[in-house]
């Protein structure tokens, strides 16, 4: 079965989701989105941490998180990370 890429707006909404969750108290709700977004967010669909990315390419963490900031990279915090 061919894996479907996950836009980094469902994340957006899914992180949205979690927060609402968890400030209702439904923490049993927000751990299981928690749990899922990082199962998503696994390097095997694709996405890897800035330390991975950072490794990869050969520069540093911050110069990473600066080309995200300009748009070169694409990046999205799953979760508390």
């Amino acid at each position: 079965m061919a894996r479907t890429a996950i836009a980094p707006s469902t994340f957006d909404e899914l992180q949205e989701l979690e927060g609402e969750m968890e400030s209702q108290g439904r923490t049993s709700k927000a751990k299981a989105l928690r749990e899922a977004m990082l199962a998503l967010a696994r390097p095997a669909r694709g996405w890897i941490t800035t330390g991975q990315a950072a490794e990869r390419l050969g520069i540093t963490i911050p110069t990473v998180k600066a080309w995200i900031s300009r748009g070169a990279l694409i990046g999205r915090q799953v979760g508390g990370r």
